[in-house]
């Protein structure tokens, strides 16, 4: 992984997951890259970094 995504990989890498084990249906750090990349991009609120999530998919992969 190299640019943006390795930086905010590497900065974020080391929190710990406070969710119970059966929350863990997304990974954490991609969850954290999708909402500051939503965010940059003036994302408001959950609904539309949800928004963005699905809009983005095929970036994001």
């Amino acid at each position: 992984m190299e640019g943006p995504a390795a930086l905010i990989y590497n900065s974020f890498g080391n929190i710990s997951d406070p969710r119970v084990e059966r929350g863990h249906n997304h990974d954490l750090l991609k969850m954290i890259f999708i909402v500051l990349t939503a965010s940059i991009c003036g994302a408001d609120g959950w609904v539309h970094v949800e928004r963005f999530d699905k809009v983005k998919v095929g970036w994001f992969q």
